[in-house]
């Protein structure tokens, strides 16, 4: 759970007295707004919100929708008591207040474009004398904010998680136009109706539920409802093209609706056949990712662990790999993108989903990284990759500053002058993850420049005996090209090691005036053991 602080603007709506009015006139009309709403603004919200009559006092109608300057308004009206002093001097029926908050969609972001956060967090004014207390005789006109505690669990009266997947496919319908009606009739007391478009937001992807205008109660007689996607609807009787209701969507299986074959669809379709509701704490995150994935967001959560991808991993597997085969194959053979996609689905980490973002060229840090892995994974075999692979390598560490990937390729192409280079450049710490292939495959001597000497040798010296007497002699002979002579005492011990066969060049080594004495002694002490056995 995270705190957001969300700044809105406020206006408020109902009938009132000359002495309440902004225009010192009686009637319905706007009675309070902060200084910074537009009056097209205020004439948009007003033909949205100036007609709600209910027979039942109960009843609380919510609405969302965007207006043309880009915000987003999220409203709350009630029945309230036609007080005789604030209201309406006759006492007439069918009074009502409308509060609503306005916010822009930089703000709605912050909350995942989920009003349900504010709609089950704020507190709205539902009295004449709350709307004159703590609005019009307070003179406040400037933005407003609230502090919420965003909820990651399902912030709806039910958790609807048997019919998740149902509710995503039919939120995805809503938009298709072959439907007879492209407005969702949503049918149940008022209760029923508010879980269920609650549930739609809950379960659908964030940059979806933009598209999820709606209104809460509405008359089942009406045949304006403009460009409304979901409408609620009391009356349980009445017969639309496109409804649904508590009973009946629990009586709709996934096969009832035909849903696009997306990640998040494919996951919802697998954790909910499960036959538990663990997976709703994942699905905040998976959701997130899934929108990366989709090029609908450019951030990844920052909360990814192992049980978030291997839960995707595990549910998406074919789309995994096919996806990776086709964004890779751009690049690289049919033959070394289809291995490469092989370890990245199979790794499943942030890197692999850069990779998975489509319509787009590929992220080419994210990418080297995945090479890289990927040749750990085959490291005893990486010489067989070919010169073109190798150069493409090559490229991408360059481009990437990958210095680790440059360091291996350029190995690989035998460009000496490049693999010294990326050596030099790198941190202890990368250096010391690129000794993962020392001898597995790369000799000794590919590791060794003069920046990174004196590392190295404390780095192998606990392990010498690792080493054939070949690799130690064409290291000793580097540290007497850098002239760091005195890091021989380091190999006293190993050169009394040395075989036979492989003492002569080692002795040629006696010729150097320079050798400290320790290193010296120890040559040949070793000399002489061999010449009296």
């Amino acid at each position: 759970m995270s705190i957001e602080t969300i700044e809105f603007s406020e206006m408020l709506y109902c009938r009132v007295e000359p002495q309440y009015s902004l225009q010192h006139m009686p009637g319905f009309q706007t009675v309070y707004k902060s200084d910074d709403l537009l009056e097209k603004e205020i004439d948009q919200i007003e033909e949205r919100i100036r007609s709600f009559q209910t027979d039942n006092k109960r009843n609380v109608r919510y609405q969302f929708f965007k207006i043309d300057t880009g915000r987003f308004i999220l409203t709350h009206s009630v029945v309230i008591d036609s007080d005789p002093v604030i209201v309406d001097k006759c006492q007439r029926e069918g009074m009502f207040l409308s509060h609503c908050l306005v916010i822009t969609p930089q703000e709605f972001l912050k909350i995942k474009n989920n009003p349900f956060q504010i709609f089950n967090n704020f507190t709205f004014i539902k009295s004449a004398d709350d709307l004159v207390e703590k609005y019009i005789k307070s003179g406040v006109t400037k933005p407003s904010k609230i502090s919420l505690n965003l909820s990651t669990i399902p912030i709806i009266g039910e958790y609807f998680w048997k019919e998740a997947l149902v509710i995503n496919s039919l939120a995805e319908q809503i938009f298709k136009p072959q439907l007879n009606s492209s407005t969702l009739a949503i049918l149940g007391n008022s209760d029923e109706i508010l879980n269920l478009i609650s549930a739609l937001f809950f379960y659908t992807l964030p940059t979806m539920r933009l598209k999820y205008n709606f209104d809460s109660f509405v008359d089942p007689n009406g045949k304006n409802w403009g460009d409304l996607k979901i409408v609620g609807i009391s009356d349980t009787s009445v017969s639309l093209p496109f409804s649904i209701s508590k009973r009946s969507l629990k009586e709709f299986t996934s096969a009832s609706i035909k849903d696009r074959k997306t990640y998040y669809s494919t996951w919802l379709k697998k954790v909910t056949n499960t036959g538990s509701y663990e997976f709703i704490d994942q699905l905040h995150n998976i959701q997130e990712i899934c929108e990366f994935i989709n090029n609908d967001s450019a951030i990844l959560p920052t909360q990814i662990d192992d049980r978030l991808t291997r839960s995707l991993s595990d549910s998406c597997q074919g789309m995994i790999k096919g996806s990776l085969f086709e964004n890779l194959s751009r690049i690289f053979s049919r033959e070394l993108a289809a291995s490469i996609s092989q370890f990245a689905s199979t790794e499943m980490d942030v890197n692999t989903l850069h990779l998975l973002k489509t319509n787009q060229s590929i992220d080419i840090i994210p990418l080297s990284k995945v090479i890289l892995g990927w040749l750990k994974s085959i490291s005893p075999l990486i010489n067989k990759t070919s010169v073109g692979d190798n150069k493409k390598f090559e490229y991408i560490a360059t481009q990437s500053r990958n210095f680790q990937l440059l360091f291996i390729s350029s190995y690989l192409s035998k460009n000496e002058k490049l693999r010294q280079f990326s050596i030099d450049q790198m941190t202890f710490i990368d250096f010391d993850k690129i000794l993962f292939f020392l001898n597995n495959p790369m000799p000794l001597k590919a590791f060794v420049t003069k920046n990174k000497l004196n590392y190295l040798v404390q780095n192998i010296q606990p392990n010498l005996d690792n080493f054939s007497d070949d690799q130690i002699f064409d290291f000793i002979k580097s540290i007497i090209q850098y002239q760091e002579l005195s890091l021989l005492d380091q190999f006293s011990e190993r050169v009394m090691k040395i075989s036979e066969t492989n003492l002569k060049p080692f002795l040629g080594l006696l010729k150097q005036k320079s050798l400290p004495d320790q290193f010296r002694i120890k040559l040949l002490v070793r000399k002489h053991s061999i010449h009296t056995n």
